[in-house]
């Protein structure tokens, strides 16, 4: 399902993971759901779609912050329970949430 690309999506899925990602949220709170999402690598994908909405809002307050809020607790949801189920976050996702955290106008935005 991560896979699932819009028509006005060429490169990316990120309007379809914005969609999917209450349901994220909501199956990593069960070890098998942490277990589903690892296994396919969605939770790189989570990230990535972190990084592309801190960049996307960037500098100014937005009013609905529910996508961004949705995929920052699906990936506080498998770190929490990280000694539950292992799962490699790989340094690229790493480097790639924190500079776009750190390059970030206004981390209040978020």
């Amino acid at each position: 399902m991560l896979s699932i690309e819009g028509e006005d999506e060429p490169r990316e899925p990120f309007y379809s993971i914005c969609f999917l990602l209450p349901m994220l949220c909501q199956i990593t709170v069960e070890i098998e759901g942490r277990k589903a999402l690892i296994s396919c690598g969605g939770h790189n994908t989570v990230v990535d779609c972190i990084v592309r909405l801190i960049r996307q809002h960037d500098g100014y307050m937005v009013e609905d912050n529910g996508c961004i809020f949705f995929a920052l607790d699906t990936i506080s949801n498998l770190l929490l329970k990280k000694e539950q189920v292992r799962f490699p976050l790989d340094d690229l996702s790493v480097v790639k949430l924190l500079k776009a955290q750190a390059t970030s106008k206004s981390t209040a935005t978020i």
